[in-house]
Formats: C-alpha cells, sequence, structure tokens
C-alpha cells in the first residue's frame, strides 16, 4: 500500500511524537472509510485535528475515497484485494 498522506514540506522535516499521531490518525481515518465503518469517522477526524491535521489533508483523504466509490470499485476491487491511494 501507498500511505502519500504527509504532505512535502512536512515530509522534509524529522517527524516528531505529534507528526506521527496525526499520520495514525488519518491512517485510522482512511481505513475507516476504506472499511465502510463510517460511524467511526467522526471521531476519527476530531481527533487527527486534535494532533494537527489541516482540514485540506482530511478533506483528501476523503475525496480520494469517494473518487474511488465513483469509478464503481468500491472499498474492494474484484479480485478481492484493497485499493490504495
Amino acid at each position: 500500500m501507498d500511505y502519500r498522506i504527509i504532505t512535502a514540506p512536512e515530509a522534509q522535516a524529522p517527524l516528531t511524537a505529534d507528526g506521527l499521531l496525526k499520520a495514525t490518525s488519518l491512517l485510522y481515518l482512511r481505513d475507516a472509510l476504506e472499511g465502510e465503518r463510517y460511524e467511526e469517522c467522526a471521531t476519527l477526524i476530531q481527533n487527527a485535528k486534535g494532533y494537527g491535521a489541516r482540514q485540506s489533508e482530511i478533506s483528501g483523504i476523503i475525496a480520494k475515497y469517494l473518487r474511488k466509490l465513483d469509478t464503481g470499485q468500491g472499498a474492494y476491487l474484484k479480485s478481492g484485494r484493497r485499493f490504495s491511494y
């Protein structure tokens, strides 16, 4: 899987504990969307914001998920493999 969530300026700096928590919370959000566990998303978004995630990062994850749904692929490909961003 490709986990490109951290933007380029942030990727140049060493990852701090707060940056790691932010990245992890964004991954949890993406996994909840992929697993269609939408009831968890509001809490995960609040956690991500609490760890410093910008609205644009959160919106980007949601937009990528919605684009995958718009292509008719859904959360899983026909082969049974999960899609990646």
